[in-house]
């Protein structure tokens, strides 16, 4: 038997001129192939979306393999003669510890960064977490948009190539906004679908918006 590559679901099935319009290939390349954020609907204005404790975690991990290394590399070597030499060696490892350090910073605050649609401010934005009592303008913030503007949300998928010695691949889910101009600004990219469409369907009804899932694929088989 021979396959065919599998069939989406049909644009024109959402029953909206914009659906035809807009882009349904990934608006993100990449993501991971396990949850990294979960929706909080905090009040009746407020929904974020906020990191799962694995995804969390990443930092911790990158910055502990990084500070791991000189450390486990000089037991080694006092194990093995009693005495640690400042060389070219340990200036590596001391080099490489600097590098993850400073790495697990910029994951951590990717990891944190705040992903808020508010109806009190009337925007969806990413980036930095409103302080209460000092003054913040989410328009100024890189990722943002006028909820008002959002006309759909969109999710997709993406195959994604896990590298390594295995070079598996996996599912990425994309959730996507889609705004009254066409263009799409994502939300979330993650590899569980399940979460996904709950936290999608619990968005949708927030912001009163239809969803478009183009999730559901099956490949085509012929008898031969």
């Amino acid at each position: 038997m021979l396959s065919k590559p599998e069939v989406l679901v049909d644009p024109a099935t959402f029953n909206d001129p914009l659906a035809i319009k807009t882009s349904w290939e990934s608006a993100k390349r990449g993501g991971a192939n396990f949850r990294t954020h979960e929706a909080v609907q905090v009040n009746g204005n407020r929904l974020e979306f906020r990191p799962t404790t694995i995804y969390s975690l990443v930092p911790y991990m990158v910055l502990f393999m990084g500070l791991g290394m000189p450390v486990f590399a000089g037991m080694i070597r006092y194990m093995n003669d009693k005495n640690l030499v400042f060389d070219k060696t340990m200036l590596l490892m001391i080099g490489i510890a600097v590098i993850f350090g400073g790495g697990s910073y910029f994951v951590f605050r990717a990891v944190r960064a705040a992903i808020v649609f508010d109806k009190s401010y009337g925007y969806f934005w990413k980036g930095k977490r409103d302080q209460q009592g000092q003054a913040f303008n989410p328009a100024e913030q890189k990722e943002s948009v006028r909820l008002s503007d959002i006309h759909a949300l969109q999710i997709i998928y993406e195959w994604v190539r896990s590298g390594g010695k295995n070079n598996t691949q996996y599912r990425s889910y994309e959730l996507n906004l889609v705004l009254s101009s066409g263009e799409r600004l994502n939300v979330i990219d993650h590899g569980n679908r399940a979460a996904l469409l709950i936290d999608a369907n619990m968005l949708a009804q927030f912001l009163s918006v239809p969803l478009w899932d183009r999730t559901e694929a099956k490949a085509v088989v012929l008898k031969c």
